[in-house]
């Protein structure tokens, strides 16, 4: 997975718009572990490399959702998958995610900007009431207070996701 990473940050996105290389070995490690069969992607990118190449190698049926705000994103996404020989099922943007069922085991936060999560986050933190939900750029202080105010989850800052930056996620799980 590093020389994929590498390659992705070197030819399609920026390292500190990508989720970082600890949050995707993470998220690849969180699948291997609890064998999500229904995973939905919220920012697609690398994040939509690890999830499909998990739904590849594993022996269930899994289905992955990359969900994005932005056609031009889920076009290079599309592209970075199709170059490694991975599916392209399920990838659309955010406005036609809002009309479908929203089951899924494991849900994976990185839409947009920092102010469009916060902006989303009532919708998703129902939406995945009943399942784990990971955040990406959780060392945000605004992303943390949005969760902490609606006071529905408990919130788990992942730090082995911790990055040279300063970046990781959390785990978001029912009460």
């Amino acid at each position: 997975m590093i020389d994929e990473y590498h390659d992705y940050i070197t030819r399609v996105s920026q390292p500190h718009m990508a989720i970082s290389l600890e949050a995707a070995q993470f998220l690849h490690l969180w699948c291997q572990v609890y064998k999500p069969q229904r995973i939905v992607d919220l920012g697609s990118g690398f994040s939509s490399y690890v999830f499909r190449h998990y739904q590849q190698k594993s022996k269930n049926r899994v289905t992955v959702v990359s969900v994005d705000d932005n056609q031009e994103w889920l076009k290079r996404t599309k592209n970075f998958l199709q170059q490694h020989y991975l599916s392209t099922e399920h990838l659309i943007l955010y406005d036609k995610f809002l009309a479908k069922p929203k089951q899924f085991d494991l849900w994976f936060y990185d839409l947009g900007s920092i102010s469009t999560r916060i902006k989303e986050m009532p919708k998703i933190l129902q939406w995945s009431r009943d399942a784990f939900l990971i955040m990406d750029d959780a060392h945000k202080k605004r992303m943390r207070k949005s969760i902490n105010m609606l006071n529905m989850r408990r919130i788990h800052a992942l730090t082995r996701t911790t990055d040279s930056i300063g970046r990781f996620a959390a785990l978001v799980y029912p009460e």
